[in-house]
């Protein structure tokens, strides 16, 4: 599906190893989500997920008419996540404890 309002950013070395990707998402009013951001596992802890999520931060203020950028993260989320987002000026609006049943197979 083609929509004008989303954006997906691919991370690569080289020309054949995926480090990472983002997803930007312009909303109403001015806002941006950080839709998805995630890391292949095995480059945890290198640094690459602070660059990353700089860039994906300044690719974000650079779209036209942006006033607010914003994601949600979760437990599922990689254990540095929260404190790298937090290092780059995102901040705690909320917390919400989430429960969903799973079918068994």
């Amino acid at each position: 599906m083609d929509r004008p309002e989303h954006r997906l950013f691919t991370c690569w070395q080289g020309d054949d190893e995926p480090v990472g990707y983002y997803e930007l998402e312009q909303q109403e009013a001015g806002a941006v989500e950080l839709v998805y951001f995630g890391l292949v596992p095995r480059h945890h802890g290198r640094g690459i997920g602070r660059w990353l999520l700089a860039r994906a931060m300044a690719d974000a203020w650079a779209l036209p008419g942006t006033t607010r950028l914003w994601l949600h993260t979760c437990s599922l989320d990689g254990p540095n996540a929260r404190a790298n987002y937090e290092a780059r000026g995102f901040r705690l609006e909320g917390e919400r404890v989430e429960y969903r049943l799973v079918p068994a197979l």
